[in-house]
């Protein structure tokens, strides 16, 4: 098992973060200094890899779809007295909602809470680490696509405060 496993294993560790040093190497001077980050940085690119999915698929089939991780409400342009703001209708059609992505996202947390469970019980402790990479992504992921759903609802049901004139 090690003389396979492993070999590719490795390799396909030491691709991804080849990959994420070399873009730490780009953008910053002092990129020695940001390898310490490399372990959070592949678990939130692996938690996206539901979402860069979805968006592969729409690009297959043609299909265009809103951006959901960030709110499309807000400034939409300058007008004569400064910038304007969309009506609440507007900004409820826009703003961050739930979506079967971050229930699939959450779903993927929890299977690989039985997964690091089943590889401790097997002895397999080796693999837990990266178990957890995953674990890890998934479950930030998902969680703030639904905080964020949930903060963008709560906003919409407070009423906008009033400026003293």
């Amino acid at each position: 098992m090690l003389i396979v496993d492993l070999p590719l294993f490795s390799m396909a560790t030491m691709a991804i973060s080849g990959y994420y040093i070399a873009s730490q190497r780009a953008l910053y001077p002092n990129w020695k200094e940001q390898i310490k980050y490399l372990p959070i940085l592949m678990a939130i690119g692996m938690g996206l890899c539901i979402n860069n999915t979805r968006a592969v698929i729409e690009g297959w089939i043609g299909h265009q779809s809103a951006f959901l991780r960030t709110p499309k409400y807000g400034v939409i342009g300058q007008g004569d007295g400064g910038e304007q703001q969309l009506d609440s209708k507007k900004k409820r059609k826009y703003s961050g909602r739930k979506t079967l992505l971050a229930l699939g996202e959450l779903f993927k947390a929890a299977y690989f809470v039985v997964v690091i469970y089943k590889a401790w019980i097997s002895g397999l402790y080796f693999g837990i680490p990266f178990l957890m990479l995953f674990h890890v992504g998934f479950l930030y992921i998902g969680l703030t696509s639904v905080l964020q759903s949930w903060s963008a609802y709560l906003r919409m049901r407070e009423p906008l405060p009033r400026l003293a004139s």
